[in-house]
């Protein structure tokens, strides 16, 4: 019979013989093979049961965490031939370095260190198939143990070490301290080695600065003496390689002193590979290492610091010989159209600019315009994936510019560079165009490409912030009319190559803000061009209407150029590659239509056939033609400018009635098709939906001039009846979410005062919903209730608020009876507290005061617990609103002596108490264990926003002070008396919510820290 393991816990013996043969029997089902040993002990005695993959990897990773493990892999590495055996035994090994070093003596760690190095000798002498991977991982063990017992001469005694090997075992000698050394720092700084004290790593790391002179000149005698030529050229650039590896690991994780970088030939040494870009003299990953380490030290040796000045001074030169003279690599490199090459060097060139940026906005001319038109030339190049490896130097320049002061000044180096600048726009506009066979690309493929121009696009807008719109306007726009006369000048041909001409498109939009509305050079011929575009080219007409809308502000101050462009929208509706660009358009231009331009009547005309067609299309069954979400942005666009238009008219005419009209056209069509759902019983919830979807829109943006509150409270009083039979008849989240929502948009557009005759109404229908299908949306639509009317002191409204939260309640705890029904629905939950949360803020009295109180907070007790974050969330900062309350009322009381107490304010200081009494120790256990680590933590601390673990403690700290002091007691049993100290001091009298924050902060990261060590410090 097999039995499920699944949450099984293996015992883990104190026999390492045992364990060696059960390890070998998980290794064999992990690995699939048959070398390891059976499932039986050396006695012949069957073990637990590995045969399944999952409990074979659980096993080894329980394993790996305990004591004997130790003894258990270093027999491995000694005794088995299998690789992938020992390269377990050497992960093992690393891993218990990491982190679980306190489970060994400290005697034992130089024997430890003298296993490890004889190992690694050993693999390295015997070579053959894995052994490259395993002596890595006892490298990276090594390293690990050299910070965790303190060696910190490690290098020196490796050093020494070498130079005693007889002169056969040099070389392999040579690259097993190179890849230690490799490895040695990256180790240090990493956060997976646990130490007792942070201070450790400090101090190492010093060390390692202190004798980076000595690594300097011991990484460049390799470099030299790595070989000679023949058969020894493949060891050379093999141990050259290891060197460059070697160096860029210091340079990153060590803090060279510039100096000693500014003195060493290994710079000489690298710049001379750089220069031959040979890859048969030095191979494509010797190149490949001497690029990485020259940005490496770009990056970690600004110009800004003065005291990298000097070896700044030495790489400028060097750097920029690589690119400037037509005979340089770059230059060869461009000619050649070499990617590879091409690639490195505009990476080179731009990690200099940004690291060099302080040099080049310097008041004093060093002749940085070379450096920039070199990153320009790497912006020119023709592939787009290089070119934009530029970008964030571009920002940089531009935002270095902008924070330039005085303004004079700014302006002078504004003007200095503007031709590399206007070059830059051109360039820019060039990189946006698409690849020739876009249409045949894949959607992911062109998702990539438009990130990339959005990153362009946004270069673009910094180049208007510098130079003005109206000057990159006209770059782009000569260079569109260039385009136009070669497209006419090909007849037919013309309209296969529209790609530069959709890039001039795309390269307008990002001047749209910074163009003034009586431009009238570019924009006219620009506009006029739009309704000729050829319809069959669907990623030039999508351009062409984001463009209009980008616009629209300009085009309805022209009214004769936006006239021949609304037939050319309403045509690109019908396409669905367009559709949704157009429906963008014509919004922004019903947003921005005025007097002058009343869009009204014909988008309204234009959005009545647009809901013709796709009803017509829904009766034989078709799909529609145009998606829900395209068909709101033209109805949102008809609304705004229905009202601007009804406005306009008010104001010269006040008598007139014409908003009624408007009023039928747009929302009766709504109206007949809601009854119409709800009176047929195969109405699907997609139809629902959409109609839900279009009158939510009619809510938010048509505005009836001086009767929009009465227009609304009129509209939903005729669709109450139907929203109430559709939310009974679909209990679904997405159809509570999308009723929940037409409500909220309804009652703040409304305000409170209007909305009272459907206040009553709407909590009912909240509360008969949300009983009946337990979808959170109508608990967030009673929260919102809360917030807008919670202010309101009309007995009558606190009396129906505090009716809204006590059902809710009783329901939402109907559902949420146990531990796991909080799991299942963790959406009510965090809404559920949400809305109490609300109730807290606006009518707290009423609330406190009530017999539902106390089970808030005895769920939330429970909410507190849960690992979904958004639950959690919304428990926690429920607690901490309740409990500010509560020290408010303490205040209060405090501040009166008692006397004269109002008593409402009475009833609440006595259900604080009693609340504090029945669940305070079960609150602050939770709390101290959500630090220690034991249960949810998701934040620790915030002074931004409520919630927080040490904000609820803090606070239930000011209520009751030794109370809480001794439910503390509690939980902090469950950690060492360091620990337990260092949280307890922190409670007195005169302590900040700051300092106590801090110590939470420390807390939690000594007892992270404690645990994954498995051990208590």
């Amino acid at each position: 019979m097999n039995t499920n393991t699944s949450a099984h816990s293996f015992t883990i013996s104190n026999n390492p013989q045992e364990e060696v043969h059960r390890v070998l029997s998980a290794l064999s089902t992990v690995f699939n093979t048959t070398a390891a040993a059976p499932p039986h002990d050396d006695r012949g005695r069957s073990t637990v049961d590995l045969s399944h993959r999952e409990d074979a990897d659980r096993y080894l990773t329980q394993f790996q965490r305990s004591t004997v493990a130790w003894i258990v892999a270093d027999r491995l590495l000694s005794s088995s031939n299998d690789p992938q055996v020992q390269f377990f035994a050497a992960q093992t090994i690393h891993t218990k370095c990491r982190a679980d070093i306190l489970q060994l003596d400290f005697h034992q760690l130089d024997s430890l260190r003298d296993s490890l190095m004889e190992s690694m000798m050993r693999f390295i002498s015997r070579g053959g198939s894995g052994v490259k991977a395993i002596v890595t991982r006892l490298a990276m063990a090594i390293c690990c143990l050299a910070l965790q017992m303190k060696w910190d001469s490690i290098m020196d005694d490796l050093l020494l070490t070498l130079q005693q090997q007889p002169l056969e075992q040099q070389q392999p000698m040579m690259e097993l301290v190179l890849m230690i050394a490799k490895i040695l720092p990256e180790e240090v700084n990493s956060e997976r080695v646990l130490l007792p004290n942070e201070q450790q790593r400090y101090v190492f790391v010093e060390k390692l600065v202190h004798s980076s002179e000595k690594m300097l000149q011991f990484l460049f005698f390799c470099a030299s003496n790595a070989g000679g030529s023949g058969d020894d050229s493949g060891r050379r650039v093999k141990i050259q390689e290891q060197v460059l590896r070697c160096l860029h690991s210091w340079v990153r994780y060590v803090n060279i002193p510039p100096a000693l970088l500014q003195s060493t030939q290994l710079v000489d040494f690298i710049f001379a590979i750089l220069q031959a870009n040979d890859y048969n003299v030095y191979g494509g990953d010797l190149f490949e290492q001497s690029v990485d380490v020259v940005i490496e030290m770009l990056r970690c040796y600004p110009s800004e610091n003065p005291d990298n000045m000097g070896l700044v001074q030495k790489f400028i030169p060097l750097i920029m010989d690589l690119g400037l003279e037509s005979h340089s690599p770059f230059q060869k490199a461009l000619r050649l159209e070499d990617e590879d090459g091409m690639r490195d060097y505009c990476r080179i060139f731009t990690e200099m600019g940004e690291s060099y940026m302080s040099l080049i906005v310097h008041h004093e001319d060093l002749n940085q315009v070379k450096l920039v038109n070199l990153v320009l030339a790497c912006s020119a190049i023709p592939d787009n994936d290089i070119a934009t490896i530029t970008l964030h130097f571009w920002y940089r320049f531009v935002s270095c510019l902008e924070d330039m002061e005085p303004y004079e000044y700014r302006q002078l180096q504004i003007d200095n560079y503007t031709p590399q600048i206007i070059q830059l726009v051109s360039t820019c506009t060039s990189l946006l165009r698409y690849p020739s066979d876009i249409e045949t690309l894949s959607a992911d493929r062109i998702d990539d490409i438009d990130r990339n121009r959005f990153y362009v696009n946004d270069t673009l807008e910094d180049c208007c912030r510098l130079l003005g719109g109206d000057m990159v306007l006209r770059t782009i726009g000569k260079m569109l009319q260039t385009e136009v006369e070669r497209l006419s000048s090909l007849g037919e041909e013309g309209v296969r190559q529209w790609h530069t001409m959709e890039a001039c498109f795309k390269a307008l939009i990002s001047t749209s803000r910074y163009i003034p509305h009586d431009e009238s050079t570019v924009l006219p011929f620009v506009m006029n061009l739009v309704p000729t575009l050829p319809t069959s080219v669907p990623f030039l007409r999508k351009t062409a209407n984001l463009m209009v809308g980008a616009f629209a502000e300009w085009l309805n101050r022209h009214y004769d150029q936006l006239q021949p462009i609304l037939p050319f929208l309403s045509q690109g509706l019908s396409d669905s590659a367009s559709a949704s660009s157009a429906a963008v358009a014509i919004k922004h231009l019903c947003e921005n239509s005025n007097s002058q331009v009343a869009l009204g009547d014909s988008v309204l005309h234009l959005y009545d056939g647009i809901v013709a067609a796709q009803l017509q299309q829904q009766q034989h069954s078709s799909a529609p033609i145009l998606d829900i979400r395209d068909e709101l942005e033209v109805l949102e666009g008809a609304c705004k400018a229905v009202s601007r238009q009804l406005a306009e008219k008010l104001a010269h005419d006040p008598t007139s009635s014409t908003s009624l009209e408007y009023i039928n056209r747009i929302v009766e069509p709504i109206g007949s098709r809601l009854v119409q759902c709800t009176s047929t019983s195969t109405t699907g919830p997609k139809q629902v939906i959409a109609e839900l979807e279009r009158l939510t829109v009619v809510i938010r943006y048509l505005n009836i001039p001086n009767r929009r509150p009465e227009f609304l409270i009129d509209l939903m009083t005729q669709c109450w009846p139907y929203l109430e039979m559709i939310s009974s008849s679909f209990t679904d989240f997405q159809m509570a979410e999308k009723v929940c929502r037409l409500h909220k948009h309804c009652l703040r557009n409304c305000g409170v005062s209007a909305y009272k005759p459907l206040f009553e109404k709407l909590c009912i229908h909240l509360i008969n919903n949300f009983s009946h299908s337990r979808q959170s949306p109508y608990l967030y639509a009673a929260s919102i209730v809360i917030s807008e009317f919670g202010r309101d002191a009309d007995p009558q409204c606190q009396k129906q608020l505090y009716t809204l939260l006590e059902e809710m309640g009783k329901a939402s705890f109907q559902l949420l009876h146990s531990a796991e029904q909080f799991k299942n629905h963790p959406d009510v939950v965090e809404e559920l507290f949400f809305f109490a949360s609300r109730m807290i803020q606006y009518s707290p009295e009423i609330f406190v005061s009530s017999h539902m109180f106390h089970p808030f907070v005895q769920c939330a007790a429970v909410g507190m617990t849960q690992p979904h974050k958004d639950a959690n969330r919304g428990s926690m900062t429920f607690l901490d609103h309740a409990f500010s309350f509560a020290l408010t009322i303490h205040a209060c009381s405090t501040s009166s002596g008692g006397d004269g107490i109002d008593g409402i304010i009475l009833d609440c200081q006595q259900s604080i108490e009693a609340l504090l009494s029945k669940e305070g120790q079960t609150i602050v256990t939770n709390l101290i264990l959500s630090l220690i680590g034991e249960l949810p933590c998701y934040r620790i601390s915030s002074n931004n926003s409520s919630g927080s673990v040490a904000g609820v403690l803090y606070k239930l700290y000011r209520l009751c002070p030794n109370r809480v002091m001794e439910w503390m007691t509690v939980p902090l049993n469950r950690v060492s008396q360091t620990e337990q100290t260092l949280l307890m001091n922190a409670f007195r009298s005169n302590v900040s919510k700051d300092q106590l924050f801090g110590v939470c902060e420390r807390f939690v990261e000594v007892c992270s820290r404690s645990q994954r060590m498995g051990s208590a410090y």
